[in-house]
């Protein structure tokens, strides 16, 4: 990996000469350019360029003043979450969640048509941060961002599938100077379907309807100092030729909850009834993640790290890959089937156990032949542990509401083992998130993250962060988000498909992101190499569990005479 990025070109044209070629953009300023596909990533070869293309982008302030800005006066306070993840990242983890979209479109969409976008939606006012990056003299401290934003235009992927991959890895791995940029975006543009981002049967249909389309990816990198992967997705949105339409029925759905005006008495009650749930959730999660701490069996990954190692050339880096998995619609029905409160994110946290339990299965099988006398390999896990995060939020940026790091998590406990049931171990799965996502946990694990910022210096941060989910002996993270239910579009070109890529916290090695957008729910799986040494497999793996949820829906509802959706 490291040769890969040595071995990419100029990532920002900051050249002393002052070369003309060059073009730099006011204010909002991006700078755009052609070059090799990792260069955004490098600046050590920072005079070696292809061709420059200029993009104007709308000034937040004349020429003469903007470089006269009083700091001092601009600086906004970092989010506690934000300044943690900063302060806790480690050289080998950095936390940069990362996402990709693919667009397909009769043209190419291109560094000036991002541009003339984030101009036209008045991107600068609904999210300033972007505008902003980590001040190196004040810590915990944003600033306003006086170098121009830096947007790539690469060469296309060439081989399918592959070099998307080796770019969405360096992508996680590769560090970001946050006091330069707190995010990147690259474009590229090709023949529809040759980099792999979007699913083949896709790419027939629209090939079959408009043969002469082009696609276009836009692989997108953010600190987590920015904001959460939750807030980033929902940002993107705001780009969106129905970004209005977005935040209309984000409105409606607000108000909708809110129902009608309650008293003053009703207001009590409300109020009283979520003191007690907080009061006693939060024992009741406190003690749940004590029991966890004492009684659980460590991280299963973590006991065959070093035999694991020693057999795979490839330690550092990462493995990824995606997929679409199923009809949203049909997902729907299958949780229906299992329980009345069974919910999308429990059959597909279930997909992930199995997915997790089969490749332990494989590594054991595989190290036996080398190690047979070897006490860990004859160890069984019958039970996991698994870290969800969760947005505090609900997923979504209310009305006026900026990016940011609302995020909050927690652990729980699920079926390790590959051989029960795919009913039962859903049934399993469902019972222990039911329990912890009813409690302040995840609210809990936020005030703690407050405290820890506030209160500790950088060093114990690390290692509380650290020593929290290695001691949570938590071997995979698990995220849900919940994309637009219909095809949304960037000038015009429609947005395929999407794929978010978690970044890993130390200790735990498998990361798996479920995205719904477009009625289609999706996967994506971010692992350590020793672990997970082929992510593809490790999808169908979990795509192998679903088929046989769904085989046994099929067969409930022929059974009870029923009507399927599927």
């Amino acid at each position: 990996m490291a040769s890969f990025i040595a071995s990419s070109t100029v990532r920002r044209f900051v050249s002393s000469s002052g070369f003309a070629g060059g073009v730099l953009v006011a204010a909002a300023g991006v700078v755009a350019s052609i070059s090799s596909p990792l260069s955004w990533l490098d600046d050590t070869n920072a005079n070696n360029y292809s061709t420059k293309v200029s993009c104007q982008a709308a000034p937040s302030a004349s020429p003469g003043t903007k470089s006269a800005l009083d700091k001092s006066t601009l600086r906004t306070r970092m989010t506690c979450v934000g300044r943690f993840s900063l302060e806790s990242e480690t050289s080998t983890n950095p936390s940069i969640p990362t996402f990709f979209v693919a667009l397909a479109g009769n043209k190419p969409f291109t560094a000036h048509s991002f541009a003339q976008l984030w101009k036209d939606r008045g991107m600068q006012d609904l999210h300033p941060r972007f505008h902003h990056v980590v001040s190196p003299t004040h810590v915990g401290y944003f600033e306003p961002n006086t170098e121009e934003l830096d947007i790539q235009e690469a060469l296309p992927p060439m081989i399918y599938r592959n070099d998307l991959k080796h770019r969405i890895q360096a992508c996680l791995t590769h560090p970001l100077n946050v006091n330069d940029a707190l995010w990147q975006v690259q474009i590229s543009s090709g023949i529809l379907g040759s980099s792999g981002a979007i699913p083949g049967n896709k790419v027939e249909l629209l090939r079959q309807e408009f043969p002469y389309f082009k696609e276009s990816i836009l692989l997108f990198r953010g600190h987590h100092a920015l904001a959460d992967g939750v807030s980033l997705t929902a940002a993107f949105g705001d780009l969106c030729d129905e970004a209005q339409e977005l935040r209309d029925a984000v409105h409606h759905e607000v108000k909708r909850r809110m129902g009608r005006n309650k008293t003053i008495l009703q207001r009590l009650q409300l109020y009283l009834k979520r003191l007690v749930w907080f009061l006693h959730g939060s024992v009741q999660a406190t003690l749940h993640h004590v029991y966890l701490l004492l009684f659980t069996p460590n991280n299963p990954f973590s006991e065959l790290q070093d035999l694991l190692q020693t057999e795979i050339n490839q330690t550092d880096g990462r493995t990824v890959s995606w997929c679409d998995a199923a009809p949203l619609n049909q997902v729907k029905q299958v949780a229906k089937s299992m329980g009345k409160s069974v919910t999308i994110n429990d059959v597909m946290v279930s997909c992930v156990t199995y997915a997790v339990a089969k490749q332990l299965e494989f590594h054991k099988t595989r190290l036996q032949a080398t190690h047979p006398d070897n006490a860990i390999l004859k160890r069984v896990h019958n039970t996991i542990n698994v870290v969800i995060p969760v947005h505090l939020g609900g997923g979504v940026l209310l009305p006026g509401q900026s990016v940011g790091n609302n995020l909050g998590a927690f652990c729980a406990q699920v079926p390790g083992e590959g051989t029960i049931g795919a009913e039962v171990r859903l049934q399993h799965v469902h019972e222990s998130l039911h329990t912890v996502k009813n409690t302040p946990a995840p609210l809990l694990s936020y005030m703690l993250a407050r405290v820890a910022t506030s209160c500790f210096p950088i060093s114990l941060k690390q290692w509380l962060f650290t020593s929290a989910i290695t001691q949570s002996h938590a071997c995979v993270a698990i995220t849900n988000n919940r994309g637009s239910p219909r095809e949304l579009h960037l000038d015009g070109q429609a947005i395929v498909s999407m794929a978010g890529f978690l970044p890993l916290p130390p200790s735990i090695p498998i990361g798996v992101s479920i995205t719904s957008y477009n009625g289609e729910i999706s996967l994506s799986v971010t692992a350590e190499p020793w672990a997970v040494p082929d992510s593809d497999l490790f999808l169908k793996w979990m795509l192998e569990e679903y088929a046989r949820l769904e085989k046994i829906t099929k067969a409930e509802e022929k059974t009870k005479g029923g009507r399927t959706y599927f």
